[in-house]
C-alpha cells in the first residue's frame, strides 16, 4: 500500500475549519495509503477542486463563513448535475462524506440526501471507523464500476449497498447509487 506513488493513490479532499481535525484526518488517510489534501474553508476547497481531481471529499458541516450546506450548493451548481450551463472546465462532483458533531441536523435539513452525499459521520469518530467507511465507499465504486457520487440515478432506482458497521452492529452506513442519500452512524466513543 505504501509503495504507491501519489498518482496511484485515491485522493481525498479534507475540508474542515478545525486545524487539528483536518491534520488528524489527513494523517489517518496518509498512513492508510491515501493521498489527502487539506482545506480550511470553502474558498480554499473550491480552488483545490477546480485545479485537481479528487476521489472523495470529507466535508465538515458546521464551518464559519459558509456552512457545509452552502458549500454543497455552490459545488453542485459548479460541478454537479445541476451545474450552471456554459461553465468552462466543469469536473464531476466527487462523492462527499459529511462530517459533523450534529448528524441529526444534516438529516433534518435534507443535506444528507443531497447530490453526491454518500454518508454522514458523527463526530467524534475513531480512526478505524473513518477508514472502514472510506474503504466501503471505494469498494462500492470498484464493485459497481462507477462513482457513487456522480452517477445519474435511473428512474425507479433503489439499489443500495450497505457498508458493514462495527462488530456490535451499532454503526451503519448506507450509500445510495447516484449519491442521492446516505447515512453513517452513531457516536463513536
Amino acid at each position: 500500500m505504501y509503495s504507491k506513488g501519489p498518482e496511484e493513490r485515491k485522493r481525498i479532499l479534507v475540508v474542515d475549519d478545525d486545524a487539528q481535525v483536518r491534520t488528524l484526518f489527513c494523517h489517518i488517510f496518509s498512513v492508510c495509503g491515501y493521498f489527502p489534501v487539506g482545506a480550511a474553508d470553502c474558498e480554499e476547497a473550491t480552488n483545490l477542486l477546480l485545479c485537481n481531481d479528487f476521489d472523495l471529499i470529507t466535508l465538515d458541516v458546521y464551518m464559519p463563513c459558509l456552512s457545509g450546506a452552502q458549500v454543497h450548493k455552490i459545488w453542485t451548481e459548479e460541478f454537479g448535475r445541476g451545474r450552471i450551463p456554459g461553465r468552462v472546465g466543469c469536473r464531476r462532483l466527487p462523492p462527499i462524506l459529511l462530517i459533523t458533531g450534529y448528524a441529526e441536523d444534516a438529516f433534518q435539513s435534507g443535506l444528507a440526501f443531497g447530490e453526491g452525499i454518500v454518508g454522514v459521520v458523527q463526530k467524534p469518530v475513531s480512526a478505524e471507523r473513518l477508514i472502514r467507511i472510506v474503504e466501503n465507499i471505494f469498494e462500492y465504486e470498484r464493485a459497481n464500476g462507477e462513482s457513487i457520487g456522480a452517477a445519474p440515478v435511473p428512474a425507479g432506482a433503489s439499489d443500495h449497498a450497505k457498508a458493514e458497521g462495527d462488530a456490535a452492529g451499532e454503526d451503519e452506513a448506507l450509500f445510495s447509487q447516484g449519491g442521492t442519500g446516505g447515512r453513517a452512524g452513531s457516536n463513536d466513543g
